[in-house]
């Protein structure tokens, strides 16, 4: 159980960049202007809602937050630091960051629902393996949560995800790669 309080989004979430020289070293993950700009680009303060957190939000505030239906949230502790890192359910954070912007509202009309936001059960990543095997490890897991799953990935995203693996069960590397 965390406080979501405790809990980050992830600015090298695979929705979000499309491009490799993009990404956000994470001992700069926890800066409040990568948090902030990480929030617009999945939340922007427009119509554009493309990642429909809106719906997330209808739904928790409808149904309370419930992970064995929506999927859980998978999370990393940073090292040094009394926070996690979202690896899968980025989306269910930013909603659920919403419905507690009005806690004093949501504790009169829907106390229950509040209830089940504020502190939430998370899966963690605790392997105690080198920083390479652990990026291979949440690699495969988001592919297997999202190939296939509800919400697709882009094509670059699904690309990348592919080339990764191929690259894992080819005992191959980005120098050493071959088409076979």
């Amino acid at each position: 159980k965390v406080d979501v309080g405790k809990l980050l989004l992830n600015p090298n979430n695979p929705r979000l960049f499309s491009r490799e020289e993009a990404r956000i070293p994470l001992d700069k993950v926890m800066d409040p202007g990568v948090q902030a700009s990480t929030l617009k680009r999945l939340f922007p303060n427009n119509d554009k809602d493309r990642f429909k957190i809106d719906e997330l939000v209808k739904s928790i505030h409808e149904n309370k937050y419930v992970p064995e239906a929506g999927g859980y949230i998978f999370v990393r502790r940073l090292e040094g630091a009394d926070c996690y890192l979202v690896l899968e359910g980025n989306r269910r954070l930013v909603a659920l960051r919403e419905l507690l912007a009005d806690t004093d509202i949501l504790a009169k009309e829907k106390p229950d629902v509040l209830a089940s936001i504020k502190t939430i059960d998370v899966l963690e990543i605790i392997d105690d393996i080198r920083e390479e095997k652990l990026q291979e490890k949440i690699s495969y897991l988001l592919g297997t949560c999202h190939h296939g799953s509800h919400k697709d990935w882009s094509p670059f995203a699904q690309a990348k995800g592919i080339y990764e693996r191929y690259l894992i069960i080819s005992g191959q590397s980005n120098e050493t790669f071959k088409y076979n």
